[in-house]
C-alpha cells in the first residue's frame, strides 16, 4: 500500500520542517550511515525474505537520482553535505499515515532509504503490514524492538521500534560502504594533523 503510492504523493513544493534542520546535521556525521551497517552486520536475528528489498517493483538500488527524482510529484528538499552524497527529504501523508521519507544516493545511485513514523497510533497495524509484505507471521517475533530482514541480494531492511518505529534499506552493493570507510579514514587522518598542528604551534609559544 505505501509502496505503490510513494511516487504519486510528493509535491513540488520545498519542503522544510525541523525534521529538515536536524537531518541536514545528522548526515553531515558519517557515522549516521555507519551506525546503520553496524547494526545490520551484528544483528543477532536476521530473517530471509523471498521478495526482494526495493523501494518500488521498477525502482530498485541502484536507481539513479534522476530517476526517482523525475517520479516525485510533491515537497521535498535535496541535501548535498558528503562528497558524493545526495539525500532526498519529503514528509508523505497516505490518508491518516504520515511519515518521513529519506532517499539517501551515492555517485547518483540509491543505496539507502528510510522511512519515519512518528505517530505511535498505528504502529501495530504498520507491523503487521510490513511482516506481510516480506514475511511469514510465523517467521518474525511482533514483540522484537528491532528486526533485520535480508533478501537474495544481501539488501538489508532493519525495523527499530524506539521512540519512533522507523524502517532502513540499505545495500552493499554500488561502493556506498567503502567510501564511508574511506571518508572515516580521512576525517580521522585531517583531525590527526590538525592536532599535531596546534601541537607544534603550541610549543613554539612556549
Amino acid at each position: 500500500m505505501i509502496y505503490k503510492t510513494l511516487a504519486r504523493l510528493f509535491g513540488d513544493k520545498k519542503y522544510y520542517t525541523s525534521y529538515y534542520k536536524s537531518a541536514i546535521h545528522k548526515y553531515t556525521d558519517i557515522d549516521s550511515y555507519l551506525n546503520v551497517f553496524r547494526k545490520v552486520m551484528g544483528a543477532k536475528s536476521v530473517v530471509k525474505t523471498k521478495r526482494k528489498i526495493t523501494f518500488l517493483d521498477d525502482l530498485p538500488f541502484g536507481s539513479s537520482f534522476n530517476e526517482i527524482k523525475n517520479r516525485i510529484y510533491g515537497s521535498y528538499r535535496i541535501v548535498r553535505e558528503l562528497e558524493n552524497i545526495s539525500i532526498i527529504l519529503s514528509e508523505v501523508k497516505i490518508h491518516n499515515y504520515k511519515f518521513i521519507v529519506e532517499l539517501h544516493f551515492y555517485k547518483q545511485k540509491l543505496v539507502f532509504y528510510k522511512y519515519i513514523f512518528k505517530s505511535k497510533e498505528h504502529k501495530n497495524l504498520l507491523l503487521n503490514l510490513m511482516l506481510d509484505k516480506y514475511l511469514n507471521k510465523d517467521e518474525a517475533d511482533l514483540r522484537m524492538k528491532n528486526l533485520t530482514i535480508t533478501d537474495n541480494d544481501n539488501n538489508r531492511l532493519l525495523l527499530e521500534d524506539e521512540v519512533h518505529l522507523s524502517i532502513s534499506y540499505l545495500t552493499f552493493k554500488f561502493g556506498f560502504l567503502e567510501h564511508l570507510f574511506e571518508l572515516k579514514e580521512q576525517k580521522e587522518l585531517d583531525e590527526f594533523n590538525r592536532s599535531e598542528k596546534a601541537l607544534k604551534e603550541l610549543l613554539s609559544k612556549l
